[in-house]
């Protein structure tokens, strides 16, 4: 009894210790001088601020409602300065990271669930959305959507929290401007399990439910009666219809991709490439994968998601590419785990040639990390046109 007692202690502690060491690393990354990295605000970020300092403003523009809330009650407070402001953004960037590791765990192991999650939390693409006071991290709520068509088909699923989980994921990406085009269809498509679902539950939970969802989305509707135009705007269609810059984002999105990014200071490092030579790897590793299991719903899902985002960015631009970005690290991650299977089927019973590829594969992982901790952190706030529209004082 006591050595199982021991062992139990033992192997608890052991993973506790992995927990925090894992935590205290995702905390350090999304927090680390989340207010001091920039010496002021940047134009977008008080615009951010203003629309969300009063509830009539919340209330006439309900777009990102979640963020504006939060920051609303931040304010309330009076805590408006940059760090409170942009810890909104790492929060939301939080919970985008938790979600992706559990479909990614879920689909494939926890190592292969590590890795991934290091790479999508330690992209630059991912830090400069979720390290700044706007409410843009939103547009990866789509992992959420991902993770609630995975959730409701997974038989093992506890049902009333998922059920229940999945109806706030879906009200809050009901206010992401866009993911409308997503929702509605998925919601039509998956008709049938979503009434199952939502028939399963008790009538009382049912009745509450119901209730929640009417009153999370009257400000939508409120809005939609009082400034009809914002209908346009919740559906992500631009003011104005240029066939020219159309065709010019069409081209530039595997330009941005593999070669250089926008020249968007505010969002981004000079003309770096958004992602480092690992992940364009991977992601062509991870689109052979997509490919050999196209017919599965969740793959369709992931390649539904990326194009709706690169149809977004076509007719609005480089930042709507966000609704993609969490989809896109799900096929690099997929690349990974293929490559780390074909090393084990290479070398099925060698355990030393095992740890090799894992730690091969680990190691460089860490550098693509390291490259792009190193290009926000250091490279980007030093730059001349960063500190020039990063200076307005709160």
């Amino acid at each position: 009894m006591s050595k199982h007692l021991s062992k139990l202690v033992g192997d608890y502690w052991r993973q506790a210790l992995v927990f925090v060491l894992i935590a205290g690393f995702v905390v350090m990354v999304l927090w680390y001088q989340l207010g001091t990295l920039v010496p002021g605000f940047s134009s977008p970020e008080l615009a951010a601020r203003a629309n969300a300092n009063s509830f009539r403003k919340i209330l006439e523009n309900p777009l990102f409602l979640p963020h504006k809330l939060m920051q609303y009650a931040l304010i309330s407070l009076g805590h408006s300065g940059a760090f409170w402001m942009r810890t909104v953004s790492a929060l939301w960037g939080l919970a985008v990271i938790v979600v992706f590791f559990d479909i990614i765990r879920n689909w494939y192991s926890r190592r292969v669930a590590l890795l991934g999650g290091a790479l999508f939390l330690c992209s630059a693409w991912f830090l400069h959305f979720a390290r700044l006071g706007t409410p843009e991290i939103m547009y990866a709520t789509t992992i959420g959507l991902l993770w609630v068509g995975v959730r409701l088909k997974s038989v093992n699923a506890p049902r009333i929290r998922t059920i229940l989980a999945s109806i706030v994921i879906l009200g809050c990406s009901l206010y992401v401007p866009g993911l409308a085009w997503l929702i509605i269809p998925m919601l039509v498509w998956q008709r049938k399990v979503v009434l199952s679902e939502l028939a399963s539950i008790p009538r009382g939970l049912a009745a509450l439910t119901v209730v929640s969802v009417m009153i999370g989305l009257a400000p939508l509707v409120y809005s939609f009666v009082l400034n009809p135009i914002l209908i346009r705007d919740w559906l992500y269609i631009p003011s104005r219809f240029n066939i020219g810059l159309f065709w010019s984002n069409l081209w530039h999105i595997p330009v941005w991709i593999a070669l250089r990014g926008p020249a968007l200071p505010v969002y981004w490092l000079g003309r770096t490439p958004m992602f480092d030579v690992f992940s364009l790897v991977m992601a062509v590793l991870g689109l052979f994968v997509l490919n050999y299991y196209r017919l599965l719903d969740r793959v369709r899902a992931v390649i539904i998601i990326i194009l709706l985002g690169f149809v977004l960015a076509i007719f609005n631009g480089w930042i709507a590419l966000a609704v993609a970005m969490p989809l896109m690290f799900v096929v690099i991650t997929a690349g990974v785990a293929l490559f780390l299977q074909q090393w084990f089927t290479v070398f099925p019973r060698n355990p030393l040639a095992r740890i090799v590829g894992v730690s091969i594969v680990s190691f460089v992982v860490a550098l693509a990390c390291t490259y792009n901790l190193r290009s926000y952190f250091i490279a980007w706030p030093r730059t001349p046109a960063t500190k020039a529209v990063f200076n307005k004082s709160p």
